[in-house]
């Protein structure tokens, strides 16, 4: 009896010490999971954009800024200065900073030669003396006109004589001068000059001669008072 008794105890003595080593370690591992810190959960985000990027532009008359201007200290009982405005406005109009912009971009070239004053070609004749000088004869106007041809065509009447003191020598001109026009009007003839200048005399304004010298072609107009 003794027998089977301590046979039955050393079938049971491993199965104790098994039970007994899963409940210390059941009890350790709830005593770790209770010392121990949770792990963190990590979770994903997604970046962040860029910051905008600032630009900075230059200060013109429509987009003026402030700027700190440095100073010294102000003494007791001053006030110390106000921040001066960088970039101070323009004083035109914008149509005329346009063109001003313009003109400053299709500048001409300062080293270009000026162009010469024109010369005074206007000039003031008394309308008596002139309807006098018109109403004489041909042959006393101190002047003599022959046809002036051109490739088998008159244009115009050349000044073959010219009396010095005479009155169109007086209206500036001379010797060889070929007479083209008349206010205007074509002229091959003496008499068609005549009656022109009569014209002119009774019913314009002004007169205006113009006449090929050489082979430049000159223009004077006069008013008559």
């Amino acid at each position: 009896m003794s027998t089977s008794q301590s046979n039955k105890w050393m079938l049971l003595a491993p199965l104790g010490v098994i039970v007994a080593l899963i409940a210390i370690a059941w009890g350790v591992s709830k005593f770790l999971g209770g010392v121990l810190p949770e792990e963190k959960q990590t979770t994903y985000t997604q970046p962040s954009s860029p910051a905008p990027r600032l630009v900075r532009f230059p200060a013109t008359p429509n987009n003026t800024t402030p700027r700190p201007v440095a100073r010294k200290t102000a003494k007791k009982g001053t006030k110390p200065k106000e921040r001066e405005w960088v970039g101070k406005p323009s004083k035109l109009p914008p149509h005329a900073e346009l063109m001003a912009r313009a003109n400053k971009k299709y500048r001409v070239n300062p080293n270009a030669p000026k162009l010469p004053k024109p010369g005074s070609k206007h000039y003031v004749l008394k309308r008596a003396n002139f309807k006098r000088w018109a109403d004489l004869p041909l042959k006393e106007q101190g002047a003599r006109y022959a046809p002036n041809v051109n490739f088998g065509r008159p244009k115009g009447m050349r000044i073959t004589e010219l009396e010095e003191n005479s009155f169109i020598r007086r209206l500036g001109l001379y010797k060889d001068d070929v007479i083209m026009s008349i206010n205007g009007r074509g002229v091959i003839a003496p008499g068609q000059a005549k009656e022109y200048y009569k014209r002119a005399a009774t019913r314009s304004r002004n007169l205006t001669i113009s006449f090929r010298r050489g082979r430049k072609v000159h223009t004077i107009d006069f008013s008559l008072r």
